[in-house]
């Protein structure tokens, strides 16, 4: 029993450790620890439920990190809880960059699959697989520079216009404990550029 109870404590500090030097490469941005404790158990929508609210400062938008890399963003809160939509939704898309090519795309989940696609991608690039992919930061709903996963194979046909990416997160979304949601990054509302200006 003790070397059960020992077991557990050192995996928890193994956690806590990834989460630390998560935190400790982007310095710049403010973070809130919370606990998982829940899935979401309807197919319309990949989320998780995490143990901070509006009480702690957690506002829909924020996004959220595991100790690898995004999962997803707040999407509705409580006083005291919060659903976190994941990246791996049907409904979600990222503006994202691959690290060594540089190409740049729009980022979708796949669902149930579990993996993800990179839409959109020039045909002048590149492509390889292992490049990691990152935020681009375009849009303004997300920081630029968080780590989503690794290319594991490129579509790619020359009488296409665009080719596309297939992503393995860099994350296990069904292992998650804790999280950390960015606090203090504000979403930029850029609707207003969306439509021509009127005379």
């Amino acid at each position: 029993r003790e070397n059960e109870v020992m077991r557990e404590m050192q995996g928890e500090l193994q956690i806590y450790q990834d989460l630390f030097n998560r935190v400790r490469q982007t310095p710049e941005l403010s973070r809130q620890t919370a606990n998982v404790i829940g899935y979401d158990t309807s197919p319309a929508v990949r989320s998780i439920l995490i143990d901070k609210g509006t009480n702690d400062g957690i506002r829909v938008g924020m996004p959220v990190e595991s100790p690898r890399g995004l999962i997803g963003r707040i999407f509705r809160t409580t006083q005291t809880s919060s659903q976190v939509v994941l990246i791996t939704d049907n409904a979600s898309a990222i503006p994202a960059r691959l690290g060594a090519s540089r190409a740049t795309g729009s980022l979708k989940g796949r669902g149930a699959s579990g993996d993800l696609i990179v839409d959109w991608i020039d045909l002048k690039y590149q492509l390889e697989v292992g490049e990691v992919v990152f935020t681009s930061g375009l849009g303004g709903n997300f920081p630029q520079d968080i780590v989503i996963g690794r290319v594991v194979q490129v579509l790619r046909n020359e009488s296409d216009l665009f080719q596309q990416a297939i992503v393995q997160p860099a994350t296990d979304f069904s292992a998650l404990e804790i999280v950390l949601v960015v606090i203090d990054f504000t979403p930029i509302d850029i609707t207003i550029f969306e439509s021509p200006t009127e005379n």
